[in-house]
């Protein structure tokens, strides 16, 4: 009876266990992509946004018009021209 007793703690123990390595290695891929978009949102800031504000005069005060960026957008107004 105390050997059943022993073997039913020591599943438990490994479940426990597996479950806190489950989610130990979910934080760690949170972390990572959090890392991966951090890298993207730099990259895009340096690009677009921060060449924007050096143009201006008092770029420190000033924050970017978001609106005066270019996004490559199709035009439906636009003439069709047929070939």
């Amino acid at each position: 009876m105390q050997s059943l007793q022993n073997l039913i703690k020591s599943l438990e123990a490994k479940r426990e266990l597996k479950r806190l390595r489950e989610k130990k290695a979910e934080r760690e891929l949170i972390r990572i992509r959090e890392e991966k978009a951090a890298v993207i949102i730099q990259k895009y800031w340096r690009r677009y946004i921060k060449p924007l504000n050096n143009n201006n005069n008092d770029n420190n005060n000033k924050k970017c018009n978001l609106s005066s960026l270019r996004f490559p957008v199709k035009n439906p107004n636009r003439e069709k021209t047929t070939k």
